[in-house]
């Protein structure tokens, strides 16, 4: 009768350890940073006020404190955290937050994006140009880098970069479809027109012309244009 005593206790021991252990690997888990290297620790981006919200931030919020309550390391949930610290205008955090998720998912083109709408906001102009080249180096007919890279050329955000004309150039190249010629090539002649090079600029416009002689507006930019270039 003993030893059955003793292997009861024993038996029930050992349950007791495992339900320990379990307990500590669980308390363990949620408590390590998301997705583990690194000093990046979710919670942090959580502290946030929510008397400074509107109803939509705080409606995300609450969503997204709920998907990361079931899952810390639930990125989908973590990228919707730094859209809801960008539009509460807190760009610093919302970078930090989406450079973790690019070391998680590299060269996404979404983080990349939401990268350079950060730096573009804070006028930090020149790594939200790097941003960009980054999602075409990945993503050539990515459009909107296109858009967004020949208006910091167009305003003087940025000074001209000839790597942006030569990535439109291997652009055109890729596109075998043609899907895209039509925005290229009017960004590469826009992007001569405000860089000064009018000569370069007057060849590319009456090019775009010739294939798409539909365009009054083209039309007139190239007279001003050949206007300048008598000057």
């Amino acid at each position: 009768m003993s030893q059955e005593t003793n292997k009861v206790g024993i038996s029930i021991a050992v349950l007791i350890i495992v339900i320990i252990l379990i307990i500590v690997g669980v308390f363990v888990f949620y408590k390590k940073p998301v997705n583990g290297p690194g000093d990046f620790e979710v919670a942090k981006y959580l502290e946030l006020n929510q008397e400074e919200m509107n109803e939509s931030q705080q409606k995300l919020f609450a969503q997204v404190k709920e998907s990361l309550a079931v899952d810390s390391s639930d990125n989908d949930a973590i990228l919707s955290l730094a859209n809801l610290h960008y539009t509460m205008n807190k760009y610093q955090t919302s970078i930090e937050i989406l450079n973790y998720l690019d070391q998680q998912r590299p060269n996404d083109t979404i983080i990349l994006q939401n990268l350079a709408t950060n730096y573009w906001d804070m006028k930090d102009y020149k790594n939200a140009e790097a941003m960009y080249f980054k999602i075409l180096e990945n993503n050539i007919l990515w459009m909107e880098a296109y858009q967004q890279l020949g208006d910091l050329y167009r305003f003087n955000l940025l000074p001209a970069n000839d790597k942006f004309p030569q990535t439109i150039e291997q652009a055109r190249a890729a596109d075998v479809t043609k899907q895209y010629e039509k925005p290229l090539l009017q960004k590469l002649a826009f992007y001569y027109r405000y860089a000064e090079d009018y000569d370069k600029a007057i060849e590319l416009f009456e090019e775009y012309l010739e294939k798409y002689p539909d365009q009054d507006n083209i039309r007139k930019e190239l007279e001003e244009i050949k206007e300048l270039n008598k000057e």
